[in-house]
């Protein structure tokens, strides 16, 4: 399929060219045109006759609209679709301290999955998987990140106007930096930091800055939550573990994180995996 889209796209467009192979299709000045353009806050999506529409509130609602355009297009040559976003933002919590970590070009396919499903945001669970200056013990043979890479990752992220951001530990679960004798000095119990000592706080603080260094985002978590819409929360996530020896692969969440996807985009219960929940008009 091919298509060219029209009016406000400078913000848009590189997320867009990401994403044309994962889409299967082409951007061409003789494709179907699509016109872009802003909402006051829901999404709506649409084919009319020989042209298509996009009107979205915020940036990563586009891309789950760009989804749905091409998935009922193929169906349809006349449709309109609207939802409403339920929470301010959604989105996953990978987890990124049990054995290797997700190597960057991996994290870059699942934030095109996660684009295209509508999720704002990402966490990144690391214990001990990112690198912090004099401290050659943290994260030693555990694939740790890279400045860089984060970096990198977090430039990716923005794309699809999706926002990441770390989460750490900062006192316990550190059994696997702290299992080097070099680094006893930081140590009370197998995994737990020794509280009170100043090297220790000298430690955290450089935690700190080390994993919120790369990101873009002001947030930085060391907790999470389970929430749902009735308590009126706002912001939600999906925490996805790999735990002590029972490590899946993370490709195997992508149907749960799915189903994740359609609560947020719909006031009831979805009433199945996928997207049948969403209001689909024929015109």
């Amino acid at each position: 399929m091919k298509f060219r889209f029209e009016g406000n796209i400078s913000d848009i467009m590189p997320g867009v060219q990401l994403l044309l192979p994962e889409l299967g299709i082409e951007i061409s000045e003789d494709g179907i045109p699509v016109h872009v353009e802003g909402s006051k806050g829901d999404l709506e999506v649409g084919f009319e006759g020989s042209q298509a529409y996009i009107r979205y509130g915020r940036k990563h609602q586009f891309f789950r609209g760009l989804g749905l355009l091409i998935q009922h297009s193929r169906k349809s040559d006349s449709f309109h679709i609207q939802e409403k976003q339920q929470f301010d933002n959604i989105g996953p919590m990978f987890d990124l301290s049990r054995n290797a970590v997700l190597t960057v070009d991996s994290f870059k396919l699942m934030l095109n999955k996660m684009a295209l499903m509508g999720m704002s945001t990402v966490m990144l669970y690391m214990e001990d998987t990112y690198e912090i200056a004099d401290e050659p013990y943290f994260g030693y043979m555990r694939g740790r990140y890279s400045h860089e890479e984060l970096k990198e990752i977090d430039d990716y992220a923005d794309q699809f106007g999706i926002e990441a951001f770390p989460s750490i530990q900062t006192l316990a679960h550190l059994e696997e930096f702290l299992k080097w004798e070099p680094v006893r000095h930081y140590k009370d119990t197998k995994g737990a930091l020794l509280v009170g000592s100043e090297q220790t706080h000298s430690l955290i603080e450089r935690m700190i800055d080390a994993a919120s260094a790369p990101f873009r985002s002001k947030k930085i978590h060391d907790t999470a939550l389970q929430v749902c819409k009735k308590e009126g929360i706002r912001e939600v996530y999906a925490t996805m573990w790999g735990d002590d020896g029972n490590e899946g692969n993370p490709f195997a969440a992508l149907l749960g994180l799915q189903l994740y996807a359609e609560h947020a985009y719909t006031e009831e219960k979805p009433t199945q995996a996928g997207r049948s929940s969403t209001s689909v008009t024929a015109v």
